[in-house]
């Protein structure tokens, strides 16, 4: 059975993932600062106390692992932010003296004003949503430069605005390119696009738009 490591397990999208690599019969490993949030129980599952910022508290249980999935997130977003990019720099370093190769981390599509929207969007993203979540998106640029860095077999998934929207199954993706109407994206489906391309080597060292 293979071993995936899940960060931020007990978020929004963390929660799907968590499930769905238990139903195709991982063993999951879910990092959380606080375990308390996570009242699931199963045979395959351990929930373990840890932060992404703090090696120690992972590093033991990166060994053996197939992949890795961060899913952290933050809920500040008016000051400054570091920690996906100082995290993903601990965590790769981790996964490198463990030997493990693979991770995935979801970003946001709004770091980059794709050509293929159309004028109004792109003002929307560039005058408003950026201006208004400059500090979460420089720190995921920065996090993509340590991915990029990495020589792991790293993705990065950039999802449009995320729904609370049942699971469809029904997703489009582009790699290393913009996707056109690229605006929305249930939680579900996105754990599903994550978890059913673990192994997809056309993601390895690339960026993936996902949407609906």
């Amino acid at each position: 059975m293979k071993k995936l490591i899940i960060f931020g397990a007990n978020g929004g999208t963390g929660c799907f993932l968590v499930n769905l690599a238990l139903r195709h019969n991982y063993q999951v490993v879910a990092m959380v600062r606080r375990p308390g949030t996570i009242t699931l129980t199963h045979p395959h599952l351990k929930v373990v106390k840890s932060d992404i910022l703090q090696p120690d508290t992972y590093f033991d249980e990166l060994a053996g692992a197939y992949a890795v999935i961060s899913a952290i997130g933050i809920k500040a977003v008016q000051q400054p932010v570091y920690v996906f990019s100082e995290g993903i720099k601990m965590l790769t370093t981790a996964m490198h003296r463990q030997q493990v190769r693979r991770l995935i981390c979801i970003s946001a599509s709004g770091v980059e004003v794709s050509p293929k929207h159309n004028l109004f969007i792109r003002f929307f993203i560039k005058n408003m949503l950026q201006r208004f979540l400059r500090h979460l998106y420089d720190d995921t640029l920065r996090m993509e430069d340590v991915l990029k860095k990495s020589n792991l077999d790293w993705t990065s998934v950039r999802p449009p605005r995320l729904t609370k929207g049942s699971y469809t199954g029904q997703y489009r993706y582009a790699v290393n390119d913009f996707l056109d109407a690229c605006l929305s994206i249930s939680r579900a489906d996105l754990a599903d696009f994550i978890i059913n391309h673990i192994d997809d080597a056309q993601t390895y060292q690339a960026i993936v738009e996902v949407a609906h």
